[in-house]
């Protein structure tokens, strides 16, 4: 939703591995009963949701504007 919200120009959602191991992280020790193939899972639908804000992408471009 943020980054739909976005496209107005009026902020830029960024993210980087780094962010996203900090969130896998965070939920493998806050939910141990997850097992690894959720949690991939997950993972990879965040990715996908927030490709754009991605600093491989968007983010990189946006910034050389």
């Amino acid at each position: 939703m943020i980054q739909q919200e976005s496209k107005a120009g009026i902020y830029m959602l960024c993210w980087t591995e780094d962010i996203m191991a900090e969130v896998i992280y965070n939920l493998r020790r806050d939910r141990p009963d997850l097992d690894g193939g959720k949690i991939t899972r997950l993972r990879d639908r965040i990715a996908e949701s927030l490709k754009l804000g991605s600093i491989r992408t968007a983010c990189r471009r946006g910034a050389q504007r």
